[in-house]
């Protein structure tokens, strides 16, 4: 019996916020990663995002089933 992965999506705006708080608190990265429930390099692929595009870096991409995309 093979089990679904679930996927988790987050929007721009959740994404911002938990840049805006490795950026703004003094925080490290995985301590961010343990509090917020989510992956380093998921961090660390969003802060670069963020700065090569800005705000506009954090938009979701379309992927089959994500539920942030109309």
């Amino acid at each position: 019996m093979t089990k679904r992965r679930k996927y988790r999506y987050w929007s721009k705006k959740e994404k911002q916020r938990i840049l805006n708080r490795l950026f703004k608190e003094d925080i490290g990265v995985r301590e961010l990663c343990r509090e917020e429930k989510i992956t380093t390099t998921l961090i660390y692929k969003w802060k670069a995002a963020y700065e090569e595009d800005e705000i506009e870096g954090l938009k979701n991409s379309v992927k089959p089933r994500n539920p942030l995309i109309l």
